[in-house]
């Protein structure tokens, strides 16, 4: 941050220098040497950065760069899996307490486990049911769900 500071100082800098011997210098074959003057000063101070810098350098940083892109994509990747895991849960949670209101059972609460699945995606491994449910709802949810017959707790 540091350099590009300086860098964009230099460059409004050198630009004010070149404004101000436009302006005061006269028509003609002088002001063209000034122009051409200007030219080179900007074209020096847009490349100042690069000039006293070792293309090593700039390969290691571009290096350290694509580590970090790497690492944060990793990051990212398993909070996106995450994140979509909760959701899966809750909406298998939510179609199990929606078929129990239409069946008029008294479930207020379920928790659905969920495993990831070589195909790609989350599929619901384990039901728990904090309150006493009918064996037979169980295991038409069971079965709905695709869940073996060990999946269910509580």
């Amino acid at each position: 941050m540091e350099l590009l500071t300086q860098w964009m100082k230099t460059l409004l800098t050198c630009s004010c220098i070149c404004t101000v011997l436009l302006l005061i210098c006269p028509e003609g074959y002088g002001k063209t040497l000034v122009k051409t003057g200007c030219v080179c000063l900007m074209l020096m101070a847009l490349v100042s950065p690069v000039r006293g810098q070792h293309l090593h350098s700039y390969v290691e940083a571009a290096a350290e760069f694509q580590q970090e892109v790497l690492h944060r994509e990793k990051q990212l990747e398993g909070s996106v899996q995450s994140f979509s895991r909760t959701v899966m849960e809750q909406e298998y949670a939510a179609y199990i307490l929606s078929e129990a209101a239409s069946r008029q059972i008294p479930l207020t609460d379920v928790q659905v486990e969920t495993v990831w699945s070589a195909e790609g995606f989350w599929l619901p491994s384990t039901i728990r049911y904090p309150q006493k449910v009918p064996a037979d709802f169980r295991r038409e949810m069971q079965e709905s769900l695709g869940i073996s017959a060990g999946g269910e707790a509580g």
